[in-house]
């Protein structure tokens, strides 16, 4: 059986389940339904909110990242560190401090994913931009890529 008769069969068979699940957990079917289907099962989802009321979200949960920064694990981290330092307080507000903690780590999270979209891009790049990414790669060395991340690796919650 080819691939693309492996995907068809595989959308005939998931997309019941998918409608059966988006409405028993009372989301509308064309929500975050698929308009297509690839080999690769990766889902790119932006963040968004991660704290309404109660209640909120963190690492993947909150704003999973493609893994092209191996970096979702240490957002979780710094997600759980940076919440914990924001319900330190005696008896604080909990909906105003989980909106604190969303404000306070949406903007990096943004950034993380949208650097993981972009290395996905360049390490899955055409022949042509491969052999510029190998060179500018190789001229870069080790501590050349790894100083372009310093944002990123340098990274202190808040205190």
């Amino acid at each position: 059986m080819t691939i693309p008769m492996q995907l068809t069969l595989l959308r005939i068979l998931l997309i019941p389940v998918f409608v059966l699940f988006a409405v028993y957990y009372g989301h509308s079917v064309g929500d975050g339904a698929p308009q297509e289907w690839l080999r690769w099962s990766l889902f790119d989802h932006p963040a968004g909110r991660f704290a309404k009321g109660r209640i909120a979200l963190l690492g993947d949960a909150a704003h999973p990242v493609l893994p092209f920064l191996a970096q979702g694990a240490a957002l979780a981290i710094e997600d759980a560190a940076s919440l914990a330092l924001l319900l330190r307080q005696e008896r604080p507000d909990i909906p105003q401090t989980l909106l604190a903690y969303e404000k306070q780590r949406l903007d990096r999270a943004r950034k993380v994913q949208d650097e993981a979209r972009r290395n996905g891009r360049i390490y899955h790049a055409g022949t042509l931009i491969a052999f510029g990414r190998n060179r500018v790669m190789r001229h870069l060395g080790p501590e050349g890529m790894t100083m372009r991340y310093d944002w990123l690796y340098g990274f202190r919650i808040p205190e």
